[in-house]
């Protein structure tokens, strides 16, 4: 099954939540900073102010894509459901390529200034480069946030049938040489889910 470029992009997009609250967190402005933490107590609300951003419009945006592209992405994953019968022969459990996550992470605290267009033309750019070559790849799927969920990362060597064959898949529930799964491919990574 191959994902057409829009679901890829949102999928994308999604990994990228926790950058979202970094460049809402950096784009606080500096008086926001300085003023005192609210005090605990029950008329709190009321004596409390929220912080004020420099670019208000851009970064909650950002962080509003990325937190409904996320939710998208967890419930995409969480559907994919049946696929061909298989039995593990081999299993190992390896770490997500997460190189090219950590890239944008780099460049965040680099200093993004969002308020200077060229900076952030330039960003974006170089986000949208990092999703072409993401998708192109067939990686899309390889999302770090994934841990939190239980999912992980294998290369696997399964059988249907008579067929043997070594590939990356992702899984919820723990991979063991002679377990049954149902094997559903998409993009290039396998989607594993025990059988019925």
């Amino acid at each position: 099954m191959k994902l057409r470029v829009i679901s890829s992009l949102v999928i994308f997009l999604g990994s990228y939540l926790p950058l979202a609250a970094i460049l809402v967190l950096q784009d606080i402005s500096k008086a926001s900073w300085d003023l005192p933490a609210c005090p605990i107590s029950i008329d709190a609300l009321s004596r409390c102010q929220l912080p004020k951003l420099n670019n208000p419009t851009i970064t909650l945006t950002f962080l509003g894509v990325t937190l409904l592209a996320f939710i998208f992405f967890i419930a995409t994953i969480n559907s994919i459901r049946g696929g061909q019968a298989a039995v593990i022969n081999d299993v190992k459990q390896i770490p997500g390529d997460i190189i090219n996550y950590v890239f944008p992470y780099v460049v965040s605290f680099m200093g993004v200034d969002i308020s200077d267009k060229g900076k952030l033309s330039g960003f974006i750019l170089f986000l949208a480069w990092l999703f072409l070559i993401t998708h192109k790849s067939g990686q899309i799927f390889l999302n770090p946030l994934l841990i939190l969920f239980d999912w992980k990362y294998y290369e696997i060597t399964y059988s249907i049938g008579d067929h043997k064959r070594t590939e990356y898949a992702l899984s919820q529930t723990p991979l063991r040489i002679g377990g049954s799964v149902r094997v559903k491919k998409v993009q290039d990574i396998n989607i594993m889910n025990p059988k019925d």
